[in-house]
């Protein structure tokens, strides 16, 4: 199976949620960006269904999303910080972990240019591809497996807090 989509004036948010809603297993996330919150419940619901979920995040999107508050409080991904099934890394390295992409029950890979935002399904203009080809999704998932890997990753707190400290000690340093 092969199957692309292209947002705006389109929405890709019923090909992600009917996707992850799919999952019986697991779910292996990379977001760049994670605000949307039909993708957020989805991924609930599914953790609630006893999906185990790992989502791995890039560090410098969480920060801008997290204004400085290491709970998240007025963020969408506030409501994924305390769910047992759902693991959550971050990317320590401010160099950007741009995928857009997912694996559910190892079987079926979402790619694409599209974050998982409202403008990035809807209002900007992106693609996502489903596929089950076992290439694609072997290389994803050795991939994600080598970012969460990573000796140097950070929990959504230890992120959210050293992007504080350093701008508090920027501050001082004026």
């Amino acid at each position: 199976m092969y199957k692309t989509a292209y947002s705006n004036p389109a929405t890709l948010i019923p090909a992600d949620a009917a996707t992850l809603n799919a999952a019986q297993k697991t779910i292996d996330f990379a977001a760049y960006s994670l605000t949307e919150p039909t993708v957020i419940g989805a991924l609930l619901a599914r953790a609630e269904a006893g999906v185990t979920i790992r989502l791995y995040l890039d560090r410098s999107e969480l920060e801008a999303e997290a204004r400085g508050n290491p709970t998240l409080p007025t963020s969408p991904l506030h409501a994924l910080l305390s769910v047992p099934r759902i693991v959550i890394k971050v990317k320590a390295s401010m160099v950007l972990m741009h995928l857009k992409s997912y694996v559910v029950d190892g079987a079926l890979l979402r790619d694409g240019s599209a974050n998982f935002s409202p403008q990035g399904e809807t209002g900007q203009d992106n693609s996502i591809t489903l596929t089950d080809d076992p290439l694609a999704l072997a290389s994803f998932q050795s991939k994600f497996n080598d970012m969460w890997n990573r000796p140097d990753n950070l929990s959504v707190t230890e992120a959210v807090e050293a992007s504080a400290s350093y701008a508090t000690h920027r501050l001082h340093a004026r």
